[in-house]
């Protein structure tokens, strides 16, 4: 039986992902899904590994157009970019964007760090950008969330604390640590004055990084009593992962005491009871 009857965050081959947006659709409507939102990570000159590349970015609105025409009377298709902190996109280009920083940029070689893909690019990333102080690299991390936030507000805030991703078992730093929960506050308290809507991500269960939804569920208890909005998405990057996960993620919802979460629908955001 379906959970949750859309993502906006899904992945395909123009960009890092394994399937053509025909077959994300395709597997959308077999789900029963009402709604889908195609979101491939925005070309970025540091980016370019897993970014759709620049010549193919005309191609990938054409193509998400087409599938949004022919596929009118059974689904809503919508057709999105995932973006980071550095290199920003027109928000009215998009039928909707997706903010999630995966970079921190060192002040002192001008190098990017990815946080969440491997330990040793996390160590360089502490050692340069962070002058080798592990809560200095991550206060940068929050800072990058919270002026993506604040300036730029995306439709939804993609993959909050993942950060942690690396840190199984507190490998770099103690999630607990009370200067690491105040930046969470802070960051919290924008997203809620915004009224933007945080995205509850399955991707990193999917593949099998984590065994649990980000954001964790202490985040998800401050936004809740910030009074912010959540949605599910799958980040998946296959067709068969459009709706991993999304029992655990609703079970989630609930226990932290959401009532209802948003659902694209005609174009914005709406209420679905949970």
């Amino acid at each position: 039986m379906i959970t949750f009857p859309s993502t906006m965050h899904a992945h395909t081959h123009y960009g890092d992902g394994k399937n053509s947006p025909e077959e994300m659709v395709l597997a959308a409507i077999d789900l029963g899904f009402v709604s889908i939102g195609i979101a491939e990570h925005a070309w970025a000159p540091y980016d370019l590994d897993v970014c759709i590349p620049k010549s193919r970015m005309r191609g990938y609105q054409s193509d998400i157009a087409h599938l949004k025409e022919k596929y009118a009377d059974k689904i809503e298709v919508s057709c999105g970019l995932e973006i980071d902190y550095y290199y920003l996109y027109e928000k009215a280009n998009w039928d909707h964007v997706v903010g999630s920083v995966h970079y921190v940029q060192s002040g002192n070689s001008g190098k990017y760090y990815t946080i969440d893909w491997r330990p040793d690019i996390f160590e360089d990333g502490i050692d340069d950008a962070g002058n080798g102080n592990v809560r200095t690299f991550i206060e940068m991390y929050g800072e990058n969330v919270f002026a993506l936030a604040k300036h730029y507000k995306p439709h939804v805030m993609g993959h909050l604390n993942v950060i942690e991703k690396l840190n199984s078992s507190s490998r770099f730093f103690d999630p607990g640590a009370g200067w690491y929960q105040t930046m969470w506050e802070k960051i919290i308290s924008e997203i809620a004055a915004n009224g933007l809507v945080t995205e509850v991500n399955t991707g990193g269960m999917s593949r099998g990084y984590v065994d649990h939804p980000y954001p964790s569920s202490e985040i998800l208890h401050m936004l809740h009593r910030a009074g912010g909005q959540v949605t599910i998405c799958s980040d998946a990057h296959e067709a068969g992962m459009l709706d991993y996960g999304f029992d655990v993620a609703l079970d989630v919802i609930r226990e932290v005491g959401y009532k209802s979460v948003k659902l694209w629908q005609g174009g914005r955001f709406v209420d679905f009871s949970v």
